[in-house]
Formats: C-alpha cells, sequence, structure tokens
C-alpha cells in the first residue's frame, strides 16, 4: 500500500483513502487496493522468522488500454526496486511478480507479487538442553 501511494501520489487507495461522497473511477488517475492474497512461514533463525507471501494489487481503470498502462508503471517500478522497506525496517525482498491485464480487477487482481519479509522475534529461540551425557572412561 505505502509503496504504491509513494510512487503514486495521487492516486487513490481504495479503502484507505478517504473519499468524498461519490468517487468516479478515472483513466488519468490511479485507483488500486492491495490485498494479503496467502503466507506461509518460511525458514527462521533465532532472532527473525521469514515469511512468504502473495500481494494482490487491483488496478481501477475504466479503459482497458489506460488499466494496461497503469498496470505496466507500477510493475516496472517494483521490478526495479527489487526489494522494500517495511515500516518496522525489516525487508521485503521481491521474488517474483505475475501480471495479468485480463485478471478480474474487482476479484483477482492483475498483480501477483511474490515476496519474503522478516519478522523479528521478541526473545531469542533458544533450544533446551534435553540430555547431557557423561562419558567417564575418557
Amino acid at each position: 500500500d505505502q509503496y504504491v501511494k509513494q510512487q503514486f501520489p495521487n492516486g487513490m487507495n481504495v479503502g484507505e483513502d478517504s473519499l468524498d461522497q461519490f468517487y468516479s473511477l478515472s483513466d488519468k488517475e490511479l485507483s488500486y487496493y492491495v490485498r494479503l492474497a496467502s503466507m506461509e512461514r518460511g525458514s527462521e533463525t533465532n532472532t527473525f522468522v521469514w515469511m512468504n507471501a502473495k500481494l494482490a494489487i487491483h488496478v481501477l481503470v475504466p479503459k482497458q488500454q489506460e488499466k494496461v498502462q497503469w498496470i505496466t508503471k507500477i510493475v516496472k517500478k517494483l521490478a526495479l526496486e527489487g526489494e522494500l522497506i517495511l515500516p518496522d525496517q525489516m525487508p521485503m525482498k521481491i521474488k517474483g511478480i505475475q501480471v495479468d491485464y485480463n485478471a478480474d480487477c474487482q476479484k483477482d487482481g492483475q498483480i501477483i507479487i511474490e515476496v519474503e519479509y522478516g519478522v523479528t522475534r521478541d526473545k531469542p529461540a533458544v533450544d533446551k538442553v534435553r540430555e547431557i551425557i557423561f562419558d567417564l572412561n575418557n
């Protein structure tokens, strides 16, 4: 959400930005929303856990030609970034980007971004000692 808003500050983030009583979609201004499509736990260390997720970006523009142009602009910017810094200062690595210009903009989203990001542990994970064996013969 925040990255798209930074790159396209005049765009309307549906569900986040406050709207007037009536809002009309426009080809000249981007309207979009971003949702978490899926998430799973990845690898971990003693200080953080990597999460793998898919984010769906829904581009809401009336005309197909302009919709394709907006989608292409967003995808180019994301592809060049490669990694974004989240509000908690953890990196979010862009692992893949899929585009379907003909996807249902309300149901599926036209841009699917595969990402990996870290979640910081409150306390480092510590393995407990379960067994101690003494070899008295040596």
